[in-house]
C-alpha cells in the first residue's frame, strides 16, 4: 500500500495505563496491534475521511476554532480552496493515532462523529478538515478509553498549537455534536462494513460485533456520553462568565 510505506512504524508499547481488552469487549482480532493491521485500518479511515472532505470541497465557511486560516496547526500558508490528496489525510490521521496510541474501535467512532457533524450542517473542507479530524479522533479516544487526551503528546505533534486550543476545540465540538457521543451496535456495524469495503487486505484486522462486544459498546459509550455531558454542564455553571456566549450543555440538548 503506497500510503503505509511513507510513514514510520508505530511503537507498540503503551506510555500510559490502558484498560484491558477483556474489559472493553474489544473487536480487534489480535492481542497486540501489529503495524500492518494499523496501517490497513488507517488506510480505510483516510479513504472514508477523504470522501467527506471532497463532498464539501467548494464550501469556504469558517467554523471558529476549526478554521485553519485563523488557527493554523502547522507553520506555512494554506493553499486556498485546495482539497488535500488522500495520502496527506492518511499521514495526518497516522500522526494522531500514533501520538495517543488509540484503539482500533476509535477509528470507527471518529468516522461516525464526522458524519454527525456533517448532518448538523458543519462543513468539512480544505479550511476545517485538519482541526475537525484532530478533534473527533481525540474525542473518540476519550470516549472509548475513558481517558483524557494527553495534551503534551498532541502539542509535540502540533507544536504550533496552544494547550487551551485543545480544550476549546473539544468544548465546541461537543456543542456541534449536541453531546451525542453514544453509539448503537447497529451504527457501529454499519460503519465497520463501510470501512471494510475499501480494504485491500486479505483479512480485515477487525471482527464484526458479537453479542458481548455489542453490549459492551453500547453500555460503555452511553456511560461516557452521560459523564462527559455532566462534566461540561458543571463546568458551564461555574465558568459561564468566562465562557462568554457559550450555550449551556443543557440548552443545547433541550
Amino acid at each position: 500500500m503506497t500510503e503505509a510505506k511513507t510513514v514510520p512504524s508505530i511503537a507498540l508499547q503503551s506510555k500510559r495505563p490502558k484498560l484491558s481488552s477483556n474489559s472493553t469487549g474489544t473487536l480487534f482480532i489480535n492481542d497486540t496491534i501489529r503495524n500492518p493491521d494499523v496501517e490497513e485500518l488507517l488506510h480505510c479511515l483516510s479513504v472514508k475521511l477523504h470522501e467527506r472532505i471532497e463532498d464539501n470541497s467548494n464550501c469556504g465557511e469558517k467554523e471558529s476554532i476549526f478554521n485553519e486560516q485563523e488557527y493554523p496547526l502547522t507553520k506555512g500558508q494554506i493553499q486556498y480552496g485546495v482539497t488535500p490528496i488522500r495520502e496527506v489525510v492518511y499521514t495526518f490521521v497516522y500522526r494522531i493515532f500514533k501520538s495517543q496510541e488509540m484503539s482500533p474501535e476509535s477509528t470507527i467512532m471518529a468516522l461516525v462523529y464526522v458524519d454527525r457533524l456533517v448532518k448538523n450542517g458543519i462543513k468539512v473542507n480544505w479550511l476545517t478538515w485538519k482541526r475537525l479530524f484532530l478533534s473527533v479522533m481525540m474525542l473518540a479516544y476519550k470516549v472509548w478509553e475513558d481517558l483524557a487526551v494527553w495534551n503534551a503528546d498532541v502539542l509535540i505533534v502540533f507544536p504550533n498549537m496552544q494547550a487551551e486550543e485543545i480544550t476549546q476545540m473539544e468544548r465546541e465540538l461537543l456543542g456541534l455534536l449536541e453531546y451525542r457521543l453514544s453509539l448503537s451496535s447497529s451504527v457501529f456495524t454499519q460503519y465497520y462494513f463501510e470501512m471494510r469495503a475499501v480494504s485491500s487486505a486479505e483479512k480485515f484486522p477487525m471482527k464484526p460485533l458479537d453479542r458481548d462486544a455489542a453490549k459492551a459498546l453500547e453500555t460503555r459509550t452511553s456511560i461516557r456520553e452521560k459523564a462527559i455531558y455532566e462534566d461540561y454542564y458543571n463546568q458551564w455553571k461555574s465558568k459561564s462568565a468566562e465562557w462568554g456566549n457559550i450555550k449551556s450543555p443543557k440548552a443545547i440538548i433541550d
